[in-house]
């Protein structure tokens, strides 16, 4: 069964998480620990070194519960703001001169910034500063001939190079 099959039957939802982990629930409210597929369906990455080079003595902006701004604190010489709980709130505060650098995943960085209608006034940098899997989650209510289904149709995929078209079409 396909994915979209699964969806039109409201047996799932699918959702993207603002730090570039793509979430799959069930419909019903379920506040259980979730699942992890055990295979990574992707990776986001930067490079601290090329921050420190271009002045990291501003402020870097991340969105509230990003899993490398943690991270990029234990670092060290870094300010670090990651109070902001929506990336457009990050905008703002780099339009308004409060820091230099905003964090945010790719694909989806760009995206972001075409659509705040900000394309000529941020510049994306080329630069690297964390890589991490990304991982399809499942309720834990969701039967294990499900799970196994979506191994399944992700490796499949994967396989047939669909999952690279795909990331291609939606990548920044």
């Amino acid at each position: 069964m396909r994915l979209t099959s699964f969806i039109a039957l409201g047996l799932l939802a699918v959702a993207t998480a603002a730090h570039a982990v793509t979430t799959l629930t069930t419909v019903a409210q379920d506040n259980s620990a979730p699942k992890f597929l055990s295979t990574p369906n992707g990776t986001v990455g930067f490079c601290v070194d090329d921050i420190r080079r271009l002045g990291a003595a501003d402020t870097i902006f991340g969105v509230r519960g990003l899993s490398v701004m943690p991270l990029l604190a234990a670092e060290g010489g870094l300010q670090i703001d990651d109070a902001a709980i929506t990336p457009d709130a990050n905008l703002t505060k780099l339009l308004t001169g409060r820091g230099r650098f905003f964090l945010y995943r790719s694909p989806g960085l760009k995206t972001l910034v075409r659509n705040a209608g900000l394309e000529g006034k941020l510049r994306v940098l080329p630069a690297m500063v964390y890589t991490t899997p990304l991982y399809l989650v499942v309720s834990r209510q969701l039967p294990p001939e499900i799970i196994q289904a979506l191994a399944r149709a992700v490796a499949e995929l994967d396989r047939t190079g669909e999952l690279a078209r795909i990331y291609e079409r939606w990548s920044d």
